[in-house]
């Protein structure tokens, strides 16, 4: 499972005495669905939040009784949204891109002491220790995204994106967490 190019990605991010266990290069089409798929939920948190006034001011200029002004003003909120639409789908391909971009650079690791992400010459870690719960955030067929959230810090997780059969990397990532409360 350990390639040697990916090997050599990780190894400078590596502290002494640390083994690698496992790692992986997100595949391409799972970086772009999961970034599409956050844009997604961005995009419809927004429309909600904007369809709930609409709703309401339609609703009082019917009872009102201004049906002549109503069908015109109806105009503008179409084209509103439609112009909303379409900036959705500029955003949601923007971002498919984007993750397309950076899954090109981006290497994820298990050692037996920590999980991390490497994206060239950052990354973004924590210890087996630090973790309440590995899990699949979401899942696509074989391709999905495996969370690491860091204890008492929130949303703060470490984020396997698109990676293949992520309740496998789960199932790693726990047994070297397990293995290191053994040794320790």
């Amino acid at each position: 499972m350990v390639g040697n190019s990916l090997e050599n990605l990780i190894q400078p991010h590596l502290w002494p005495e640390e083994r690698l266990v496992w790692c992986e290069r997100p595949t391409s089409l799972g970086a772009v669905v999961a970034q599409v798929s956050y844009a997604y939920k961005k995009a419809n948190a927004a429309v909600e939040l904007f369809s709930a006034p609409l709703s309401l001011f339609v609703g009082l200029a019917w009872l009102v009784g201004i049906t002549p002004v109503l069908i015109f003003v109806l105009w503008f909120p179409l084209g509103l949204g439609l112009s909303a639409v379409i900036v959705a789908l500029v955003a949601a391909v923007a971002a498919g891109v984007y993750g397309w971009y950076r899954a090109r650079g981006t290497c994820y690791a298990i050692t037996d002491r920590r999980v991390l992400a490497v994206r060239g010459a950052d990354s973004d870690w924590t210890l087996h220790e630090a973790w309440d719960q590995a899990r699949v955030a979401w899942q696509l067929g074989g391709i999905g995204t495996v969370a690491f959230s860091r204890s008492g810090e929130g949303d703060l997780d470490v984020r396997f994106v698109g990676v293949g059969n992520p309740a496998e990397t789960v199932d790693v990532a726990r047994g070297a967490a397990l293995e290191r409360r053994r040794q320790g």
